[in-house]
């Protein structure tokens, strides 16, 4: 096989993980080689694009805010770099953006009412569109969608289109179909509209291929199914005074907000097993306590929502803001008092980058960059954005080239690259399960393609996965409960730590952390660290600190005992320097700060018979509490007075979720990953996790298993100084080291085990790899094309 193709694949597989967000990437990346170039403008590998990221991101937002001396010219801000939308004037008409789908954008024109644009801001085409004789000027609510009933909606410029829009007229709620197929408007659907003689100010939510609309300020809720032309109408959860708005939730069902004082209500509606939709109320948002500096006048309303990547857009007397449903994140966006319907723009944006100089403004602005510099800067950015939860993608990317490899090798670089990700991810768990001969061996379950490393047997004993932060693992060693072991798996290191001599009593839920202050923990390995522990003697609750760096424990703080003997099964909850610990079965919380060296004990929201667990959410301490099949999440805020108190978040049902399993009516929380918000629930129906975020599940383990589960997350940058390579006949060992090269049979020391690749047997001529880096191409190609073949 010619080199070119070779080296095309990896490169290709690289950049696909250009994220869209910033469309001026691609054409930086375009910039660096003649061949990145080629790649970059093949429609195949656009298409492929595309299907990777599957979510059109945003781009910016048109915020319909009218000025003194332009009358209703909306205003487009961009979200990326560099904005990427000309502004068009249309004939000078004074314009109002109404609705956004797939790409193209619903304009209204001019004071009359009667006109209509499309407009596709990525091509530039347009197609005006007069409303309906027999609703001039009264057609309300106006969306519009691609009109191809197959389409994945990734890149439908230049194709068919419907707008569909509302209209009230003697009590009854008529809905006009256009379509740009026939530029004429279909026959209407009619409902009775009751007490209602106008529609929200929101337009359409589309929702499959099902549109719904606000009826007057919030009081009904239409529903328009496109497939059936059939209208019916359905109560909203409540009526709010500031009115209500549809959104698209993550999970893809229908949302609600609403508005009381500075507090924005979310609901979502939800099908039980019997087919009945309901409301379920999924979180509450109070500014006030978000933002207590901002003087809010106790005003908070939705005006915009991006369906698909979960983006609210709040106007409030301090500013508009944007809030992320899931994670709770706020940030102010716009000008204050503006309550005007904003309308955010989602599309894939791939520049034409035939000729990379017309778009230098998305690459630097208008500054020139010396070729050379370019270059280097750009396989730097392409790199930085890898994602770092599949650590041989970093392996297969330094195979590529020798500066690439260059890049990847140097400290400065990895540095970098761990503080553009910020969060470590998720590499695996040890389920701690007893195997029935082995005794309590946990089992560590990899997420990634190939494991990041081995188990150890710590001299054959066996041992029980305690408790995991800042890439350290904190395991129990035999059956005398006497030792534990603090090991890094990412370099093998291991130390032997004794329980304290003066503890009279029982030594529970260890917890073991960086000791430095002053660490962003992205890259604790080799550093000093800490092992908490709890004792419980004659009514009193100790924690213990041990120092590796001073190799002993300190005198322990103490505290009363509220009554319970006992700690819950799972180990320390980290919340920046304070450790927080469940008492007896949920029925108290142990707060330890760890600089302080102070104990303090506080009452759960709730006491739940199966228990509770303690997790991060968001920086903040939450809480979660079984109940039959359903999970209870709390979290704790504290308000502008300093106090703290439990605000319920989130109930998640399992037998809703799963109503083809049988739960035997029992769900628990066995284990968090902190910082990635991925929850693990143990049932009678196997062992699960749960995104909080997006609210998906997926089946990890097997029924009845309640041990608890040990989430392992750290940043893994393989060490690519050195790379070893065997050939045996059909299969591939990847070994890495930062030691030097040793034979192949004694790989072992510093050579941690090798990835093995499962290849199609193949016949291929060594002499043509000779080259350092035609043999990176080459291996960089076989790895690839292993893992796309074996999934």
């Amino acid at each position: 096989m010619a080199s070119p193709e070779l080296i095309e694949d990896a490169v290709a597989e690289i950049l696909l993980r250009i994220p869209p967000e910033e469309p001026g990437d691609l054409v930086r990346a375009s910039a660096v080689h003649k061949q990145w170039r080629r790649i970059l403008t093949e429609p195949a590998f656009l298409r492929r694009y595309r299907e990777f990221h599957r979510t059109p991101p945003l781009l910016g937002f048109f915020h319909n805010h009218p000025r003194e001396d332009v009358g209703r010219t909306p205003r487009f801000v961009a979200t990326t770099g560099a904005s990427l939308l000309p502004v068009p004037e249309f004939d000078c008409e004074d314009w109002w953006v109404m609705n956004c789908h797939h790409g193209r954008v619903l304009i209204d024109v001019g004071h009359s009412g009667d006109g209509l644009v499309v407009w596709d801001p990525i091509t530039g085409d347009r197609h005006r569109v007069h409303q309906p004789d027999s609703l001039r000027g009264n057609l309300y609510s106006p969306a519009v969608l691609c009109a191809v009933g197959n389409c994945n909606h990734l890149n439908c410029h230049g194709g068919p289109f419907l707008v569909v829009g509302v209209g009230i007229t003697d009590g009854v709620i008529q809905v006009f179909v256009y379509s740009s197929e026939t530029s004429a408007w279909t026959q209407p659907a009619s409902v009775d509209a009751g007490s209602v003689n106008y529609t929200g100010a929101q337009n359409g939510t589309l929702i499959g291929d099902e549109l719904y609309f606000t009826l007057g300020w919030g009081d009904a809720i239409l529903k328009y199914e496109l497939d059936s032309n059939f209208l019916s109408v359905f109560a909203p959860p409540e009526v709010y005074e500031r009115g209500a708005s549809l959104i698209q939730m993550e999970d893809g069902s229908l949302g609600l907000t609403g508005s009381k004082g500075t507090s924005i209500y979310l609901w979502c509606r939800k099908e039980n097993s019997d087919g009945a939709a309901g409301w379920v109320q999924f979180r509450v948002f109070d500014l006030e306590k978000l933002l207590p500096s901002c003087k809010l006048f106790d005003i908070a309303e939705v005006n915009g929502f991006a369906e698909g990547i979960g983006v609210m857009f709040v106007g409030t007397f301090a500013g508009t803001f944007t809030i992320e449903p899931q994670s709770g994140k706020v940030k102010r966006v716009g000008d204050p008092k503006i309550f005007y319907p904003i309308v955010p723009f989602m599309s894939f944006y791939t520049p034409d980058i035939t000729d990379p100089f017309p778009n230098r403004r998305l690459i630097n602005g208008n500054h020139t960059i010396a070729p050379q510099e370019l270059t280097e800067n750009a396989i730097v950015e392409i790199l930085l954005r890898i994602p770092p939860d599949e650590p041989v993608d970093l392996v297969c990317a330094s195979l590529v080239h020798k500066s690439w490899h260059r890049i990847l090798a140097d400290p400065a670089f990895l540095c970098r690259y761990h503080e553009f990700h910020r969060v470590p991810p998720l590499l695996g768990f040890f389920h701690n399960h007893p195997p029935a001969d082995v005794g309590p061996m946990p089992r560590f379950v990899a997420t990634t393609r190939a494991s990041p490393f081995d188990q150890p047997d710590f001299d054959g004993e066996e041992w029980w996965a305690m408790n995991c932060h800042h890439g350290r693992v904190l395991v129990d060693v035999g059956d005398s409960g006497d030792g534990l072991i603090v090991w890094d798996p990412i370099t093998g290191d291991q130390k032997r730590v004794y329980r304290p001599h003066n503890l009279c009593g029982t030594f529970y839920s260890p917890a073991v952390l960086c000791a430095v202050g002053s660490c962003n923990h992205l890259n604790c390995h080799g550093g000093p660290f800490l092992v908490v522990g709890v004792g419980f003697a004659a009514g009193v609750i100790q924690v213990f600190v041990y120092s590796s760096e001073a190799g002993a424990w300190t005198q322990p703080a103490s505290v009363d005992s509220p009554g319970v003997k006992y700690m819950g099964a799972q180990n320390g909850t980290l919340i920046r320097d304070e450790i927080y610990f469940t008492l007896g079965w949920g029925d108290g919380i142990l707060k330890y700060e760890v600089e302080k060296n102070r104990l303090s004990v506080f009452d759960p929201p709730e006491v739940y018979d199966q228990g509770a667990s303690l997790v991060q959410m968001d920086g903040s301490l939450g809480l979660t509490g079984s109940k039959g099949s359903s999970i209870y999440l709390w979290s704790r805020k504290e308000t502008r007075e300093g106090a703290a108190g439990w605000v319920q978040c989130r109930v998640i049902d399992f037998e809703k979720l799963l109503p083809s399993s049988k739960l035997f009516d029992t769900a628990q929380v066995i284990g968090f990953a902190e910082g990635v918000g991925v929850m693990f629930v143990g049932t009678f129906a196997g062992v699960f996790t749960v995104e909080l975020k997006s609210g998906k599940v997926k089946r990890i383990g097997e029924p009845g298993v309640f041990y608890p589960i040990v989430p392992f997350m750290s940043f893994c940058t393989p060490m690519v100084h050195h790379v070893l390579v065997m050939f045996h006949s059909d299969m591939v060992n990847l070994c890495l080291g930062a030691s030097q090269p040793v034979p192949s049979q004694s790989m072992h020391g510093n050579f941690q085990s090798p990835v093995k690749l499962n290849l199609p047997k193949m016949v291929f001529c060594m002499a043509d790899a000779l080259e350092f880096g035609m043999f990176n191409i080459l291996l960089g190609h076989l790895i690839y094309g292993s893992l796309s073949h074996n999934g």
